[in-house]
């Protein structure tokens, strides 16, 4: 009997049998195993997301194979995917073509205990940011015990094994690379039996250092099929797994009638500034100021710079001040906006804001949703309702007042958490930003800018010829306070002429020295 996971037409998956019949809230009809094989690997490891000429680890660089005691085949339908399904980037994860979070099979009814080994083998230069090698072998070998419990299905995910008499819980046999202490293994919470280094036996590399190896006991309890809840989860692309793209070519007119208003990106990267140097955590200097009132982080500089901003360019009339303002990206073309909130799942671009109001656009990737104040919230017994500046229902969340009324639950913290942490999960739209910002702040300055005379001896342009002009910023608003210019190919920034002088005096000797060099200066004897 094999078991899939379905997707159905609004979204949600349910698991199945080989006949496509819904297993719902039942068991199995045979004892199933949830393998779950999860590396956990350095940080440094890591490259940055959609970071083009990085090479940190990824997913095609690691091969994992599974191999087992039991008399039957255990590598999934289609082979092993290995993706990053968790919002942290550390797990790498096996998985099959339709299920990210490890894979089920059937197993004997017989079986009690066997053995399963998880051997993962990397090819990557990102080795060489924690060993000097391009290759690295993880042999992880695993004693499982299987002991009675409400149900037949076993799995390797410790999150859903359900307390037993004995020591303290156990948790998930995650594969480390062995490289240092962090690498997660709790030995209070582990049945480590041995972890060493594994060593080339022959070859060329005889004794050489090849990778690492851990072995240890683990012993689970049979769940019913409905409390594996592991199974199917993570099933939706975290954003780091998207390659994201500039290039956005559908649902253009749809994203502009969502936001028909367009904010200024100088005015979005100043609050994403606010957001990164105005710490907003529970021991901050400002969340001390704003301890037990009611909707404080609301106060936060950037919350008060974005909404101020829109009180000042929205529809008049409208019943609620704004309090909150939530980015949504365009990562990809796609139809989809990724939420500021990484706890939110995507929105349809098409028809997101049909009354198209309450939400700002930048551009065509980026759109910015305002609410109320949660001082106009309303409370019953499925919680608190959030509402939009226009009036319109926007959101319940699964608190009560007094949650709210002592400051415990503040939905502008998610709102601050995602302008900080945006740079980071949109790079795509970060640099978007920023080119936008800069031309925006260089006409803002060109309304203002003075010209200066140049200093004498002044030496013209290697390049063009031509003399370089001078400006001077009175209001110091907009970056440097001195900016040179020569055409489209020169342009120096600094706060006294002093050091315009030395950058383009430094510039002219140098491009001297390339125009008069050889290709045999190089600087040899």
């Amino acid at each position: 009997m094999k078991y899939a996971l379905q997707k159905l037409p609004n979204g949600q998956t349910q698991m199945v049998d080989a006949s496509g019949n819904p297993l719902s809230g039942a068991d199995a009809d045979r004892p199933i195993l949830h393998i779950l094989p999860k590396l956990w690997v350095p940080a440094e490891i890591l490259g940055r997301p959609n970071k083009r000429f990085d090479d940190g680890l990824m997913c095609e660089e690691i091969i994992l194979t599974v191999t087992s005691s039991l008399p039957i085949d255990v590598m999934p339908e289609g082979g092993i995917e290995i993706r990053q399904p968790y919002p942290n980037r550390r797990y790498f994860v096996g998985g099959s073509k339709l299920i990210r979070n490890g894979w089920i099979v059937p197993i004997p009814a017989d079986v009690t205990e066997f053995d399963i080994e998880f051997q993962w083998h990397i090819e990557s230069a990102a080795m060489w940011r924690v060993y000097p090698k391009d290759d690295w072998e993880v042999r992880h070998l695993i004693h499982i015990k299987l002991h009675p419990g409400k149900g037949i299905t076993y799995s390797m995910d410790g999150s859903c094994w359900p307390e037993r008499e004995g020591p303290a819980m156990r948790i998930t046999p995650v594969s480390v690379l062995g490289f240092e202490e962090e690498d997660q293994i709790d030995r209070e919470r582990r049945q480590i039996i041995k972890d060493c280094d594994l060593i080339y036996t022959d070859g060329e590399l005889q004794g050489e250092l090849a990778g690492y190896f851990l072995e240890e006991q683990v012993d689970i309890t049979g769940i019913p099929l409905e409390h594996a809840w592991s199974i199917d989860a993570f099933q939706e692309e975290q954003l780091h797994e998207v390659r994201q793209t500039a290039i956005l070519t559908h649902d253009i007119e749809a994203h502009r009638a969502n936001g028909p208003v367009e904010m200024p990106a100088e005015l979005f990267l100043r609050a994403i500034d606010h957001a990164e140097k105005v710490a907003f955590g529970k021991k901050s200097k400002f969340a001390k100021t704003i301890a037990g009132v009611p909707g404080g982080m609301e106060q936060h500089p950037a919350m008060k710079l974005l909404c101020d901003w829109w009180e000042s360019v929205r529809h008049e009339g409208e019943p609620f001040k704004p309090g909150m303002a939530m980015p949504l990206v365009r990562v990809r073309d796609d139809g989809d906006y990724w939420w500021g909130d990484r706890e939110v799942p995507n929105s349809p671009v098409n028809g997101f804001n049909p009354s198209g109001r309450d939400a700002a656009r930048i551009g065509d990737q980026i759109l910015v949703l305002f609410q109320a104040k949660q001082e106009n919230a309303v409370f019953d017994n499925d919680g608190m309702t959030v509402f939009l500046p226009s009036g319109e229902q926007f959101s319940t969340i699964g608190i009560d007042k007094e949650q709210f009324l002592n400051g415990e639950s503040d939905e502008a913290w998610a709102c601050l958490n995602a302008l900080a942490s945006f740079r980071v999960r949109f790079p795509l739209a970060w640099e978007f930003l920023n080119k936008s910002g800069g031309e925006y702040r260089m006409a803002e300055r060109a309304k203002v800018a003075q010209p200066v005379a140049l200093p004498e001896g002044f030496k013209p342009c290697q390049n063009c010829g031509g003399m370089p002009v001078i400006t001077e910023d009175p209001t110091g608003k907009f970056g440097s306070r001195y900016l040179l210019t020569c055409g489209d190919h020169v342009s120096i920034g600094d706060d006294t002429l002093e050091g315009i002088r030395q950058d383009w005096e430094f510039d002219f000797d140098a491009m001297e020295d390339m125009l008069e060099g050889t290709p045999n200066d190089g600087g040899g004897q």
